[in-house]
């Protein structure tokens, strides 16, 4: 199977994927930081998964909203020979990660790319379950420009006060250290757990 096919079908399919120059450089951090555990919240058709099992010796723990997305991100991930190193979770990213939580999980790395206006309440569980020195990345964060600007369609108006808020916390954060906006295509923070 080849992945940039993959990645071809879900775009013509609609379905959300990072961005070219965004998956280089989630396949660029996880390189370097060479995590043995990872959290992925939106798994969508399990693309990112493939990209950061692909550049690490890790296993994913990742989770899905929409079962149909779910079940073909197991194909995926079955056809790429990491269905033994992957699990799919299907449900609420809140309610998956309050579970997650309560069974004590660590995690050395989490992306983050689900429903944006959901990232500052999903916080506090990241600072959970992520180990000591592992590495938060999360995409997105700049939402289109928006976040930046005065200037945005009112229907946004949730999400941008919401990852404002998501943005701001994690810089400020006594949890994190490092953190920064890395502002590539949709924008992308990475930080690291204290």
């Amino acid at each position: 199977m080849d992945y940039s096919l993959l990645r071809e079908d879900a775009k013509q399919n609609n379905i959300p994927t990072l961005r070219d120059q965004s998956s280089l450089f989630l396949a660029k951090i996880i390189k370097e930081k060479n995590p043995k555990t990872i959290l992925e919240f939106g798994t969508a058709v399990g693309l990112s998964a493939i990209n950061m099992l692909t550049n690490s010796s890790a296993t994913i723990e990742t989770i899905e909203l929409d079962k149909e997305r779910a079940s073909q991100a197991e194909i995926n991930l079955k056809k790429f020979g990491f269905d033994k190193r992957a699990k799919v979770y299907v449900g609420d990213a809140l309610a998956i990660s309050n579970e997650f939580v309560k069974e004590n999980k660590k995690f050395d790395f989490i992306f983050l790319d689900s429903a944006k206006g959901q990232y500052i309440k999903l916080l506090p569980n990241i600072i959970k379950l992520l180990n000591v020195n592992g590495t938060l990345v999360a995409d997105n964060v700049l939402f289109r420009g928006y976040v930046n600007s005065t200037n945005f369609p009112r229907r946004f108006k949730t999400i941008v006060t919401r990852l404002r808020e998501f943005n701001n916390e994690v810089i400020n954060s006594k949890e994190f250290y490092d953190a920064k906006i890395v502002e590539i295509e949709d924008g992308i923070m990475i930080a690291t757990k204290r």
